[in-house]
């Protein structure tokens, strides 16, 4: 009988004016920004402090939306309102912007995980606009 793990993942959602934010891997790939929890780190809290080692972004406030299982990880979907000029830094070769109507155009690049995790995320944004709303005043 074969075991597989699957890693704990950190997955940040920044929406900005262009776009959500998405990072380029060096194998060409566009994903969210994020990455594995440390030992006794919450997903959360990943989420967050993959968002400032990637992009340089200080989050400013965060809520978690929903998890989400690929074949390799157990993502918490975490929204941030962050502050700062974003850069590629770490493991990011370089940021990307995508809008709703834009995912098509990605979608050779995007990775399966991130694809599904952004209509996850703009659906779930659809249903809940009043909390959206509420959340961008502070």
């Amino acid at each position: 009988m074969t075991s597989s793990h699957k890693r704990r993942r950190g997955t940040a959602i920044v929406e900005t004016e262009a776009g959500i934010i998405l990072a380029e891997t060096s194998k060409g790939f566009l994903i969210l920004p994020g990455g594995g929890a440390e030992i006794g780190e919450s997903r959360f809290a990943a989420a967050i402090r993959e968002l400032r080692e990637e992009t340089g972004l200080k989050a400013t406030r965060a809520i978690a939306l929903f998890d989400y299982e690929s074949s390799r990880n157990y993502h918490k979907v975490v929204w941030i309102v962050a502050e700062g000029n974003p850069k590629p830094m770490d493991d990011a070769i370089a940021l990307h912007y995508c809008q709703k109507e834009q995912v098509n155009d990605f979608s050779d690049l995007l990775s399966y995980a991130t694809s599904h995790i952004l209509n996850q995320f703009w659906d779930y944004r659809a249903k809940n606009a009043d909390l959206f709303k509420m959340l961008q005043k502070y």
